[in-house]
């Protein structure tokens, strides 16, 4: 699910050993080595090594750990840690998309919900979501492309889409044709989800080549304006706002 190379792959082993240490970070905010030793039954000396990557566990020992730390996570609040609301409203994700760490923890949630599907390619627009859609795509072993909002002198076809935004201006993705084939099947992932025009916008971009889209994956969704745009696709998200 994290990879399309074999489960049992020396890759998805040291994957595996590498996210247990990420997954470790983020509980540790929560919890003091007492109490992790006492659920992992594992020593704090231990697990402040591995916390530290001075040493890293066996095969079979980060599987077991790695399934015990997994519930004690909570993404949400994760996320709301994360970022900040002003007092207009307006939210800075600045701490989000920075933290390299969470955006790992956060790329295996996009590999469950959607590992029923197998997936070729992300796609994300220029936006601050690259950096979650760069390692959404390393997780699941699998190329990502962006859509610009420029045209780039050494790519010799593009696709193309545009919308209409609220205030009235016109805005423009392009892709590059030889990056998507029409077997493809995609995954659009991003930081933000607010009036889905955009994720319209590059829907209608793959559809015009009849490429298979998977769904939309976003870290938050806010309100529920972009429901009307993107209301027979398949959303999902970690975090849903009211701002």
């Amino acid at each position: 699910m994290m990879s399309s190379k074999p489960s049992g792959s020396m890759y998805n082993k040291m994957l595996k050993k590498l996210l247990l240490i990420d997954i470790l970070k983020i509980v540790k905010s929560n919890y003091n080595w007492d109490q992790l030793s006492e659920y992992l039954n594992e020593p704090p000396s231990v697990l402040s090594r591995y916390y530290r990557g001075r040493i890293l566990p066996s095969d079979d020992k980060a599987e077991k750990l790695y399934n015990r730390l997994v519930q004690l996570l909570d993404l949400e609040e994760a996320i709301i840690k994360r970022i900040k609301i002003n007092r207009q409203g307006f939210l800075n994700n600045q701490g989000l998309i920075g933290d390299i760490t969470f955006l790992r923890i956060a790329a295996l949630e996009v590999a469950k919900r959607f590992g029923g599907k197998y997936i070729t390619k992300i796609v994300s627009p220029a936006t601050d979501g690259v950096p979650f859609a760069t390692i959404v795509a390393e997780v699941l072993n699998v190329p990502l492309v962006i859509a610009k909002k420029y045209k780039e002198v050494g790519v010799r076809r593009y696709i193309e889409g545009s919308y209409t935004t609220d205030d009235g201006f016109i805005n423009t993705f392009y892709i590059d044709r030889d990056l998507i084939k029409q077997r493809d099947i995609i995954l659009i992932v991003d930081d933000i989800l607010r009036t889905g025009s955009t994720y319209k916008c590059i829907l209608d971009m793959f559809r015009r080549l009849k490429t298979d889209v998977a769904g939309i994956m976003v870290l938050i969704a806010i309100g529920d304006r972009w429901k009307k745009a993107l209301s027979e696709e398949k959303i999902e998200y970690i975090l849903k706002l009211h701002i």
